[in-house]
């Protein structure tokens, strides 16, 4: 059993003594395997993105503590980094220098949020902000992708990148610019109150592209006399050379007693209702919505206009071409009329005292109808703001004069006094209605 022992462990002895070179020639070859390819690793990709994305934080925190507005949010911009795509091509390596083609794809969701909060972070033309950023670099961006060339050197496994060139770091920069309108948050502060970012954009806008800001309180009380200026100017009343008194008359002073003495308080005067940024800019955008409306109704009006002048100058060439035929046709005999049934009396249908009373209700029907469309047009000019009225003035005095007009042109046609005004209050009760529903996209509730 002993000499068993002894053969089996000598062998193995033999066994490791023969395998330990091999071992230590593949741990040597290691290091000098993954020197060779540092350019070309698998994982540089990877790490240039995690680089880029510390580097974009690094200048948002710069933004961040220089932002007096603090409307930027640094995760949400860390989130979006975390989007970037990063792909590297064209890899050269010389004498341990790294060059490739860094190439940078910002994702479309990322770019329409950033697109539309540009505002907020005083950015006017987001489309162009990469390349003002980038300057006079080399690169190349197509509105999404960034392509620029980058030199670097790559040590250790795993691997760490360092850039010897200015390139990837003015791409974090310019990126960054490109992220922030990104980070903008969910709600803000304008003026010292609280809303949220749509809000925000509207009053942005309402404010010519510029973020409205709170008056100070210093310039508020500029104007304010201080207790120290009107102490200063009484002693110099009282310093005043008795020569410069002199020369006017002293007014007698009386003394009133103290029960003479009345304390008058002013009134005090109601505070005025504080209009907040969301009521303001609701407001503004519906009168700029009245006026826009107001604009393409007026041009409507005037196309109406040219159409009806048109058509005016056809008919009376028309009617001028209709009388020149006429004089050139030869005149027909004139025909003998009978006026014996001319002379007699027209015959008027017998009327009963019921179709007489149902004329009355109709006709008191007709005039209840007037009334309550007068009323309408009124109340609905009343809603409309004082500045919106002064452009409608015009456009007001010519809807009357038409609707007159009309009016009158369909009583024309009535056999009696009576139905002529009925025919009358119809066309107008009927135009008004019609002007009330125009007036009610001007009114402000």
């Amino acid at each position: 059993m002993n000499k068993k022992h002894f053969a089996l462990s000598f062998i193995s002895v033999l066994v490791a003594v023969a395998c330990s070179p091999k071992e230590e020639q593949k741990t040597e070859k290691k290091p000098a395997a993954a020197t060779a390819s540092g350019c070309r690793h698998p994982s540089l990709a990877t790490q240039l993105h995690t680089d880029l994305k510390a580097a974009i934080q690094s200048e948002t925190n710069k933004f961040i503590q220089n932002d007096t507005n603090q409307f930027v949010d640094a995760d949400k911009i860390t989130a979006a980094a975390d989007q970037l795509k990063v792909t590297i091509n064209g890899t050269q390596d010389k004498d341990g220098q790294c060059r490739s083609k860094l190439s940078i794809v910002i994702p479309q969701n990322v770019q329409k949020v950033a697109s539309t909060n540009a505002p907020l972070v005083g950015i006017s033309q987001y489309d162009t902000i990469i390349e003002e950023r980038m300057g006079s670099a080399n690169f190349q961006f197509n509105g999404s992708t960034l392509t620029l060339p980058i030199n670097f050197t790559v040590k250790g496994d795993p691997i760490s990148v360092t850039q010897t060139d200015d390139a990837f770091q003015t791409a974090a920069t310019a990126l960054t610019s490109a992220l922030l309108p990104y980070g903008v948050k969910e709600n803000v502060t304008i003026e010292g109150r609280s809303m949220t970012r749509d809000m925000a954009l509207q009053a942005v806008q309402m404010n010519g592209g510029k973020i409205p800001t709170a008056p100070s309180t210093e310039s508020t009380q500029a104007n304010k006399p201080t207790e120290q200026e009107n102490t200063n100017t009484e002693n110099e009343t009282e310093n005043k050379p008795k020569t410069e008194v002199a020369q006017q008359p002293k007014p007698p002073v009386v003394t009133p007693k103290p029960s003479e003495i009345t304390r008058v308080t002013p009134p005090a005067t109601p505070p005025k209702p504080v209009e907040s940024p969301e009521q303001k800019a609701l407001r503004e955008a519906k009168i700029a919505e009245a006026k826009a409306k107001l604009a393409a109704e007026k041009a409507a009006e005037k196309a109406a206009k040219a159409k009806a002048a048109r058509e005016a100058a056809e008919a009376a060439k028309l009617r001028a071409a209709t009388e020149a035929k006429k004089d050139t046709t030869p005149k027909q005999p004139e025909i003998q009329r009978d006026f014996t049934k001319a002379q007699q009396p027209p015959l008027t249908p017998n009327r009963t005292p019921s179709a007489n009373t149902q004329d009355d209700d109709e006709l008191e029907s007709v005039r209840k109808a007037h009334r309550n469309a007068d009323q309408e047009i009124k109340s609905s000019w009343k809603k409309i703001s004082p500045e919106i009225q002064k452009e409608l003035v015009e456009e007001q005095k010519s809807w009357e004069k038409q609707r007159n007009q009309r009016c009158r042109q369909a009583a024309a046609g009535a056999g009696s006094e009576a139905e002529a005004n009925k025919l009358y209050m119809q066309c107008d009760t009927r135009m008004t209605k019609e002007r009330v529903k125009n007036l009610e996209g001007y009114s402000i509730p």
